[in-house]
C-alpha cells in the first residue's frame, strides 16, 4: 500500500515537477504565515510599553522588543537612540552612552532589514505585522 503511494508520488514528480514545486511552495508559505503574530494597527511609543504589546502580546521576549524598538526609533524618530517614552519598552536590553542617550544593545542590522516591511505594513494598517512578514519572507 505505502509502496504504491510512493510510486504514484514519484511518477507525479517526474511528469509534473513544476506543479509539485508549486504545491510544496504554497504549503510552506501557508505554514509560515501561521508563524506571524501581532495586532493590526501601528502602536505609538507610549502604547508599546503596555502589557498588550509586551508580555501578553507579540513582544514577549526582550530581544524581540529591543529590535522592534530600534526599528520604531529609526523610522519614526529618525534616530538610533531611544526617546524618553520608548526607553522602557526594550528593557533590559538598553544602555546609556557617554552622552546620556538611551541606545540598544543590539546591532541595527535586522532592524534596518525590517524597515520596508514596517513602512508597507504601516500604510496598510499593521506596521508590526509587516515587519514580521519580512522575517517570514527570508525564511522562505
Amino acid at each position: 500500500m505505502i509502496s504504491e503511494i510512493i510510486k504514484k508520488i514519484n511518477n507525479f514528480a517526474k511528469t509534473k515537477p513544476r506543479l509539485l514545486l508549486t504545491i510544496i511552495l504554497f504549503l510552506v508559505v501557508i505554514f509560515l504565515l501561521f508563524a506571524v503574530r501581532g495586532y493590526s494597527g501601528t502602536p505609538t511609543a507610549g502604547e508599546l510599553s503596555s502589557s498588550k504589546w509586551q508580555e501578553n502580546g507579540p513582544f514577549e521576549l526582550s530581544p524581540e522588543r529591543g529590535r522592534y524598538a530600534l526599528l520604531y526609533s529609526i523610522v519614526e524618530d529618525k534616530s538610533l537612540h531611544f526617546s524618553e517614552v520608548l526607553k522602557d519598552f526594550p528593557s533590559p536590553d538598553v544602555a546609556v552612552n557617554s552622552e546620556g542617550e538611551y541606545v540598544s544593545l543590539f546591532a541595527p542590522g535586522l532592524s534596518v532589514l525590517l524597515i520596508p516591511g514596517y513602512v508597507v505594513g504601516k500604510l496598510l494598517g499593521g506596521g508590526q505585522i509587516g515587519a514580521s512578514l519580512v522575517v517570514v519572507l527570508f525564511a522562505i
